[in-house]
Formats: structure tokens, C-alpha cells, sequence
């Protein structure tokens, strides 16, 4: 009430386009499609087409709120017809323009076709584990590919190594003539952004923040971002850009994209394969111009493989790489046997939304600037421009990293409970009296601390709470102990 009355949020300005839905058979995926040409495929696939003929439905996605909230229960019904194989068929097979994907663990997402195709899922023999399937390079760089060199170092492994290289190697730093030092780090770089909605403008906003001129282009009506965004997400998607509109369709448009191209020093654009080539900005097409130019794919699944083809908005990296199930919680999600009422299903989704929307596009945006980034650092010990693709997938497989690996043994990973407390008695929040603590105590010296701390130097010599082994298997009685001591005092006492 202290805000002035938005007109975007009046008339309901986020559409229904974000929905997690059970399947026939008792999965879960995510329906992304906020975009108007997606989501009315996304409806047209759905066979809700007879929405729009409802004066409710007339101006979607752009719906009042208990509008959108009825065609999100439409929705939910509607994927209940099939199966989680017959959807997925429609959505790779069928139609090119659907963003869905199977809600999966971090373990399970390490499998994904496309991943598997982009050789982000790399093998190496771990001396400690044996053979371990893990996460590949961040990103794919055109002239100089990575990989893993070996398994994990053992702690002071490389120090004589690293120390010694200190001072040695000319060409890892830029010498700069007395009084010269540029103010900022990127100052004299300048970054043509075609990227759109969130996972690619806030990593042109990073390197803006470090000096770099960023010249955002859109189209003449807008850049999609803008027109579904309300006011807080354009100002941080944009800021620091400068703007220019073009039609790149036209030959006057590619023109001056293309006189741009040839002074600026990298471009990163977010289309799926095949539309750069239209507009007259694939890469082959830009090195002929500027060979040197930095060309980064900010992409959501990659330029090849069985999923290149579909579009992959904010929150399908998330369902697929683990980060929505991590969030939502153990013992949180059904079994897909379990019958569920209509009213169950639709607080699940509701839950699985809230998990699943803050972290994917981000995440992705401070991995495609780290792209352009390792660009320019390539480009200044070889001279050479070259292109990079950096992915949805891939960064969201980095935010799940803890989990982002396989071998024989390897322990579950760690997820917070249902009520979203933490993840075990010694790492999660407990209810004091008039507020809430944070405790977070892994080391043993600290359980020693903690105990004697709190006035329960009893809990010690508990044969339940002996070793950390111990305490783990009995972490919900430790839970207990620790939630009786709490409650009984102030936050700050």
C-alpha cells in the first residue's frame, strides 16, 4: 500500500506460462512458455485453443489474477490426459516451440540427451572414488576447448608448482605504460547484446559495471523481456546498455548491424540455430567481418544436438539439472502411484513454481559474462577472436555442482526437509521464542561447543549423538533435543 498502483500489476502483467503439472502417470514437468508466440503454442499443443473464444481469456497471457489462476487449473487438468511420455513426444517431436521439461534430480539430470551430446558430462579416474562421471568445461570455446586435465588435486598438491610460476609467464598479464592503467577493467570494449528476456542481458549489465560499452539491439516493437517484464526486471536486465532498435530482417538494418560488427569487440546473442543466419549475424558471417570479434552463443540447450531445435526458457535448466527438487524439499514430492485430489496437485505445482523460479536465468547470466570474459582473456594471449557457446543447461549443471557427479558409493546429496528448515539438526533454522535462529555447526569442536554453550553438556554422552556417524543416524531425535532448547529463549539472548 505504500507503492503507487502499478497498471502492469492491475491488469495482471505474468502469464500463466510458468506451470509445473502432473502427468497421467504421477510425473511432474515444466510448462515455460511466458512468451506470446510460445505460449500460444503451448495452448494450441494443450488443445485449449477454445480459451480465446472466452472474453476472459481474449487478452492473454496478459490475464487478470483470477483469470490466470482459472486457465492455470485448465492446464493442470489438461496434462493429467497423458502420460509424462506420451507429453514429451509432442514437446520434442511434435512441436519445435514448447518449453517443457521432466522435473529431475541433479543425478538424474547429468543423463540428459544433451548433455551427454555436448560432452558437458566428462569421465575421469579419481585415485580416492575410481571411475566418476562429472560436470565438463563451464563453456565451450571454439579455439581453445577445455576439459579435465585429472581428477581432483589433494589439498597443497601444486603449491611449489604454483608458487613457482608466479612473475614467469608474460603472457597471462597486460603491461600498461606509466600513468596509462585504464580506470576500468573492460574500459575500450565494446559489446553488441542481442540477447533477450533475463538469461542473457544481466551478464551484459556485469561487464557494463567493469567498463565495457554495451550497445543493446532490439527490434523496433521492443525486445520481448521489455514487453513481459514489469519495472524492477527491465531496470536490472538494462542497465548500463545503451539502445538501439533495428530490423535486422531488412538489408538496411543488416547494414548497420553489420558496421557495428566490424568495431565493436564481442557479440552475444541468445537465438536458437538458425535464426543468426537469417538476420545476417552467424558467426561465420561475422568472422568475415571482424575475425577478431568475440561470439558468444548465450543458448539455452546448445547449437546441435537433440534438443538444439527447442527453446529453453527460465525455468526448464532448473527442473532438469536438479536445482527445482533440491529447493522444494525431501519427502515433498509424491509417488507417482500416489493418487492425488485436484486441490493436492494444484499446491504441489504452487510449491514447485516457488522452488523453481529464482535461480536458472541468473544463474545462467553470470555464466555467459564469464564466457565473455574467458573470450577476451584468449583473444589477448593469441590475438584471435573465435566462437563460444555458453548454456542454460550447463550453468544451472554448475549451481548444482555438489551433486553434479557419479561414482560408486557416492552418498545422496543433502536437500533441506519439507518445511524448508535446512538440511539436518545441526544445519537449519529453529523457532526461538519471538524469532528464529540459524544454526550451522559441522565441525566436531563446535558440536563440543554448541553443547556446553546451550546447558545441555548431556547431549555429549547420548550413546544417540557419540560421532557425527551417530548424530546422522539419529538426526531427527538430535532435531527434538536441539528444538526444546531453542524455544525457550530469545533469539539474541
Amino acid at each position: 500500500e505504500d507503492f503507487p498502483e502499478d497498471p502492469w500489476l492491475r491488469r495482471g502483467a505474468s502469464a500463466p506460462g510458468y506451470v509445473p503439472a502432473r502427468t497421467k502417470d504421477g510425473h511432474w514437468f515444466q510448462l515455460a512458455n511466458i512468451v506470446e508466440r510460445l505460449f500460444r503454442t503451448m495452448i494450441q499443443t494443450l488443445d485449449l485453443d477454445s480459451i480465446y473464444e472466452d472474453p476472459r481469456f481474449k487478452t492473454a497471457p496478459v490475464l487478470l489474477q483470477d483469470d490466470r489462476d482459472t486457465l492455470r487449473d485448465m492446464i493442470l487438468e489438461r496434462v493429467q490426459e497423458k502420460t509424462l511420455d506420451e507429453w514429451m513426444d509432442v514437446f520434442i517431436n511434435q512441436t519445435a516451440n514448447v518449453a517443457a521439461e521432466p522435473f529431475t534430480t541433479a543425478q538424474d539430470g547429468m543423463n540428459h540427451p544433451q548433455l551427454v551430446h555436448s560432452g558437458q558430462v566428462v569421465e575421469v579416474d579419481d585415485p580416492g572414488v575410481g571411475p566418476m562421471r562429472q560436470i565438463g568445461p563451464l563453456v565451450a570455446m571454439g579455439e581453445y576447448p577445455g576439459g579435465p586435465k585429472g581428477p581432483a588435486p589433494l589439498p597443497g598438491q601444486h603449491t611449489q608448482e604454483t608458487l613457482g610460476m608466479l612473475g614467469n609467464d608474460a603472457k597471462t598479464s597486460q603491461t600498461f605504460p606509466a600513468g596509462t592503467l585504464p580506470k576500468y577493467p573492460l574500459e575500450g570494449i565494446t559489446v553488441l547484446n542481442l540477447s533477450t528476456v533475463i538469461a542473457g542481458p544481466p551478464a551484459c549489465c556485469l561487464v557494463a559495471e567493469l567498463g565495457a560499452r554495451v550497445i543493446r539491439i532490439e527490434p523496433l516493437e521492443g525486445e520481448n523481456g521489455r514487453l513481459n517484464q514489469m519495472g524492477i526486471g527491465v531496470h536490472r536486465t538494462m542497465a548500463g546498455n545503451e539502445g538501439l532498435c533495428l530490423d535486422l530482417k531488412t538489408a538496411e538494418g543488416q547494414e548497420i548491424i553489420h558496421k557495428l560488427i566490424a568495431k565493436a569487440d564481442i557479440l552475444l546473442h541468445s537465438m536458437r540455430p538458425g535464426a543468426p543466419e537469417r538476420l545476417g549475424i552467424g558467426y561465420e558471417q561475422v568472422a568475415k567481418i571482424n575475425p577478431q570479434m568475440i561470439y558468444v552463443y548465450a543458448a539455452g540447450y546448445g547449437s546441435t544436438g537433440p534438443h538444439s531445435h527447442r527453446p529453453a526458457m527460465h525455468p526448464i535448466s532448473g527442473a532438469v539439472c536438479g536445482g527445482a527438487l533440491a529447493q522444494l524439499g525431501r519427502d515433498t514430492l509424491p509417488s507417482p502411484s500416489e493418487s492425488l485430489s485436484f486441490e493436492e496437485v494444484r499446491e504441489i505445482s504452487r510449491k514447485l513454481n516457488r522452488a523453481n523460479e529464482p535461480n536458472p536465468d541468473p544463474s545462467s547470466s553470470m555464466v555467459h559474462s564469464a564466457a565473455m570474459l574467458l573470450g577476451l582473456y584468449a583473444r589477448q594471449r593469441s590475438g584471435k577472436g573465435q566462437y563460444i557457446e555458453s548454456t542454460m543447461l550447463m550453468a544451472n549443471a554448475y549451481a548444482n555442482a555438489e551433486d553434479f557427479f557419479q561414482y560408486e558409493g557416492k552418498p545422496p546429496r543433502r536437500v533441506p526437509n519439507a518445511e524448508g528448515y535446512g538440511t539436518g539438526a545441526l544445519n537449519r533454522l529453529y523457532q526461538a521464542r519471538g524469532g528464529w535462529v540459524f544454526l550451522a555447526c559441522p565441525f566436531e569442536r563446535e558440536w563440543r561447543d554448541l553443547c556446553r554453550t546451550v546447558g545441555r553438556p548431556d547431549l555429549l554422552e547420548d550413546p544417540r549423538f557419540v560421532s557425527a556417524e551417530d548424530r546422522e543416524r539419529h538426526d531427527t531425535a538430535l532435531a527434538g533435543e536441539l528444538e526444546r532448547v531453542f524455544s525457550t529463549r530469545e533469539p539474541l539472548e
